[in-house]
């Protein structure tokens, strides 16, 4: 059973995102526009550099995605809420090696 629940967890997740980018793109938002509108681009940089990527919408899947360093929520919800820093902060520490 536990060996399933990490796939559960996964799948989960993925339900997550789409559901967030699917919201956005009925709204007539694209998700790459609303990270850089929600974020803004030092983030986004931060994304970039932390997982050593060219293409910015390569970050989308860490940007909606839940995260457990930052209370199960993902950077997205943290960005919109105005707290860009929390986002910030956890890039740094997972720069260093803290997972949590």
């Amino acid at each position: 059973m536990f060996k399933y629940s990490f796939f559960i967890a996964k799948i989960m997740e993925s339900k997550s995102l789409v559901m967030t980018i699917k919201e956005l793109m009925d709204d007539g938002k694209d998700p790459l526009i609303e990270m850089y509108d929600t974020a803004g681009k030092s983030i986004v940089k931060e994304m970039m550099d932390f997982f050593e990527i060219k293409y910015d919408g390569d970050c989308l899947d860490f940007f909606y995605m839940p995260n457990r360093g930052l209370g199960y929520e993902s950077p997205y919800e943290k960005c919109k809420a105005r707290r860009k820093k929390e986002v910030s902060d956890l890039l740094q520490r997972l720069g260093h090696g803290i997972f949590v």
